[in-house]
């Protein structure tokens, strides 16, 4: 048991670990320059700066950040400006106030130092659009600057001589079909380059070097199961011209995710950020690279797919071992064992859903690649999307079948607290409250905040559950569940045993004369009712009340159980050679939900023509006096046809029983 639940909450660790991404390099007048990379994808997120001295290629802290970096740049000062997500602009070791525009989203921006003031540009609606900070220290936006259409994935701007490069990169799905722009401000204005030749790229480099740019990208090959090809390039002269990397940068590179580069006192050094961290070497040099940020342990090539993968085959095997050693109790759910393997079904749900959100990207050529959700640092965003495939799959699931995969999985149902599966509309309901529960634990440990919160809720319900009026219900099939029989009946005890595996016995004590006025069928179903009411409050637990009552009934008349001997003979002299209808009441009771259901089954029965020796005979032997009729339908000499359920006439009806459990179990 411990040795499972370590593994789970490993395997959970390795999902919510911390990977690098977003790297971010800048360099200014002064020898010194500053990385940033993006250490967490929830919330706010957390960025961590480092300062690089230029002469000695080492790395220290700078400082750790609330925020999601988009943007870094240098003063003149050497002193670093970062611009967040929210638009918001810091001069870092200073206290002035953050700068912020306005109705901008600025999921995708670029940040420079140029012409004496902070330089940004942000993409909106299919454009990028120029920000700049005025005489009142706030933003400006002005109108379109560049045109560029598409799904933006990273963009850089390079400060060059007088003018003002902007590089950015575009992708048609995410298999790198896309292209790497260009354009550049200069006196007159914006202008675009014609595409630069290397495919499209989330992870690319830029930076000055003198009067020349430099470009590297890191181009995925998905498709072929290939590395990343790197694609190196020089401007200058007005062109873009191929070059070749060293080869340990190279090598460095094809083992990256995102990248960054500036250069600096005659000296070029890279950032790269991977799974296993972040990365920082000088161009040129042997000596190894300095690790900035620890990612995931060193050897191993896990990414959060199959950190998620593992999670939820260790959860699917806690579930089987809790169901096989009887650790999840009958009343769902009651102890912690049960929260967690709530939470492991809802994490298999997750698995499942996002697989079939793969299916439908691979299926319209837009492939949600790992590499890419992480380079980008829209994990958030994707978080909220599978979270929204999730919801709609539990929903349909839920409202067609009762359960979910995971939950079948884990022996759980949802059910109306009225009894019964939920509707559609209930599924829908309940579901529509799914992000409450997952978030913000839900990327580390799928459906523990509902868990926890259905812990703490008297009735066992989340919120989802509270409105739709559901609620999770632990299951086993009918056929294994205690089952309790009002009756003394051997027969039908017998025909029960047959049917389920343990039954407890107890006759009820119950008035059972007939009404006046009252028909057969509805004696029989009354008593039964009455039966089993009584029961219902002598039931243990997970129990299945089942409660019967036989009646005979000839030319509409009810036929008791005889008070003497005589009485029976005078029964038996009635039914010979003539037909009878059997009628029986049948009630079940389901103690884990309150669900009851009740009908009554009825079959006709044909006696022989008996002689007087026959019926003496037979009264004699002492069998017909607890009967209803004075007779059992074992006795085989007495019957000549039964038309209809010949356990009906035994007394317990097993057809419509198995029917009326089969509903229970629904």
């Amino acid at each position: 048991m411990r040795a499972f639940l370590l593994l789970i909450f490993l395997s959970a660790s390795v999902v919510a670990a911390d990977i690098p991404h977003a790297p971010h390099m800048a360099a200014g007048a002064s020898p010194r320059l500053v990385a940033g990379v993006q250490t967490e994808p929830g919330g706010t997120g957390v960025f961590q700066l480092f300062s690089i001295d230029a002469a000695t290629g080492r790395a220290g802290a700078f400082g750790r950040y609330n925020g999601q970096l988009t943007g870094l740049a240098l003063d003149p000062d050497g002193m670093p400006l970062v611009l967040t997500r929210d638009g918001a602009l810091n001069r870092l070791g200073d206290d002035a106030a953050s700068l912020a525009l306005p109705d901008a989203r600025w999921n995708m921006a670029a940040l420079a130092w140029w012409d004496g003031d902070p330089f940004a540009l942000h993409h909106e609606d299919g454009a990028f659009y120029e920000a700049t900070v005025g005489d009142g220290q706030e933003w400006t936006r002005s109108a379109v600057a560049v045109a560029a259409p598409g799904a933006v994935a990273r963009a850089e701007l390079v400060p060059l001589g007088g003018d003002l490069h902007l590089l950015w990169s575009t992708r048609d799905n995410h298999l790198g079909d896309g292209l790497m722009h260009h354009a550049v401000r200069d006196g007159g204005g914006w202008r675009e380059l014609e595409p630069i030749p290397v495919g499209g790229s989330d992870g690319f480099a830029v930076y000055a070097d003198g009067d020349e740019l430099h470009l590297a990208a890191i181009v995925p090959d998905p498709l072929r199961d290939a590395p990343p090809r790197i694609a190196s390039l020089r401007w200058t002269g007005g062109a873009w011209r191929r070059t070749a990397p060293p080869a340990h940068t190279a090598e460095r590179l094809a083992a990256a995710l995102g990248v960054a580069a500036a250069a600096a006192d005659g000296q070029t050094f890279w950032l790269a950020t991977s799974m296993t961290g972040a990365t920082l070497w000088r161009d040129g040099s042997d000596e190894p690279a300095q690790t900035l940020v620890q990612g995931m342990p060193s050897g191993f090539d896990w990414s959060r797919l199959t950190g998620l993968v593992t999670f939820a085959a260790l959860a699917a095997l806690f579930i089987i071992y809790c169901r096989r050693s009887r650790v999840i109790s009958r009343n769902f759910p009651a102890r912690p064992a049960d929260l967690i393997s709530r939470g492991a079904a809802l994490g298999i749900d997750w698995l499942i859903a996002s697989f079939a959100m793969g299916v439908y990207h691979v299926a319209s050529g837009d492939i949600y690649i790992l590499t890419d959700l992480i380079s980008l640092g829209d994990i958030q965003d994707i978080f909220w999307i599978n979270l929204l495939g999730l919801a709609v799959f539990m929903g349909i699931t839920e409202g067609m079948f009762g359960c979910t995969p995971g939950k079948y999985l884990a022996g759980l149902r949802v059910r109306s607290v009225l009894g019964g599966p939920p509707t559609l509309f209930q599924a829908a309901v309940r579901n529509l409250f799914r992000g409450i529960d997952m978030y913000p634990l839900g990327i580390a440990f799928p459906g523990l905040v509902g868990a926890i919160a259905t812990f703490f809720n008297p009735k066992r319900q989340r919120v989802g559950d509270v409105f739709a009026g559901t609620v999770v219900r632990r299951h086993a099939p009918i056929a294994a569940r205690p089952f309790f029989l009002a009756s003394a009946s051997p027969r039908r005890l017998e025909l029960l045993s047959a049917l389920v595996g343990s039954v407890r016995t107890e006759a009820m004590d119950v008035d059972e004369e007939p009404n006046v006025d009252e028909t057969p069928l509805d004696t029989a179903l009354r008593l039964a009712q009455t039966k089993a009411k009584a029961a219902a409050n002598a039931a243990r637990p997970a129990e299945i009340v089942v409660a019967a009552d036989t009646v005979v009934a000839l030319d509409g008349k009810i036929l008791g159980k005889p008070v003497d001997a005589a009485d029976a003979a005078r029964m038996l002299e009635r039914l010979s050679g003539r037909s009878h209808t059997v009628v029986t009441g049948l009630a079940v009771w389901d103690s884990a939900t309150g669900q009851a259901l009740s009908d009554v089954e009825e079959t006709e029965v044909e006696f022989r023509n008996l002689t007087a020796r026959e019926i003496a005979d037979y009264v004699a032997s002492g069998d017909p006096m607890d009967k209803a009729g004075a007779y059992g339908v074992q006795t085989g000499f007495l019957v000549k046809q039964v038309r209809g359920s010949l356990s009906n006439v035994a007394g317990l009806p097993m057809e419509k029983l198995q029917s009326m459990l089969m509903t229970l179990d629904s």
